[in-house]
């Protein structure tokens, strides 16, 4: 439980903030470019993978989810605009039970094959009506892409999971030893191995 220091001190919280914004620099400068270039290589594979997967945007459907549910994450980075999980969750009306565990390239294990195949197409539902059609000509085109389309579409999802990454950074990391692990919302400053909020030592 924590301690109440420097609540009842507001002259003090000028020097607190001051100071967990210099150690969120700290950290930031050190670990930052790092996991951001490993997310960037993770997403390159992963959007490779998706437009494997789905014939280039041609077939989302409720099997090829099924087959594919590490697909769900790229293929929300292709709709105009991009879907925050919480966004594709509310437009489809899905579990989010099931989103949550296809953003972790899963499947529930309890949930029937009926109940399965209904919300993965109220997902491809939402996805195929938002999918961007601007960076995805061959779509309206019926017509196999180009190599120049497919890296447009490669560079243009990185893009978007960069902004994302982006929202993500400037939140600050939580104390589990883990330097991409993220606390968004707090701003905690972080003495040795203990994070505490400002304001509320």
């Amino acid at each position: 439980m924590s301690r109440q220091i420097n609540a009842n001190r507001p002259r003090l919280w000028k020097s607190d903030i001051a100071a967990s914004v210099d150690q969120f620099n700290q950290w930031f400068m050190r670990f930052a470019p790092v996991a951001f270039r490993t997310t960037r290589v993770k997403t390159t594979v992963n959007v490779k993978a998706a437009l494997l997967a789905t014939r280039d945007l041609r077939s989302i459907d409720a099997a090829t989810l099924k087959d594919n549910p590490g697909a769900l994450s790229t293929l929300r980075m292709c709709t105009a605009p991009p879907l925050a999980v919480d966004r594709l969750i509310g437009l489809a009306n899905a579990s989010k039970n099931l989103v949550g565990r296809m953003e972790d390239g899963k499947l529930p294990t309890k949930m029937n094959a009926a109940e399965l195949k209904t919300e993965l197409t109220k997902l491809c539902r939402i996805i195929s009506r938002l999918l961007d059609r601007d960076i995805f000509p061959w779509l309206d085109a019926a017509k196999d892409p180009t190599d120049h389309e497919r890296d447009q579409h490669q560079r243009s999802s990185q893009t978007a999971y960069a902004a994302l990454w982006q929202t993500r950074s400037s939140a600050t990391p939580r104390n589990s030893g883990n330097s991409n692990s993220w606390a968004i919302g707090s701003t905690p400053e972080v003495t040795g191995s203990k994070v505490i909020s400002v304001g509320s030592h």
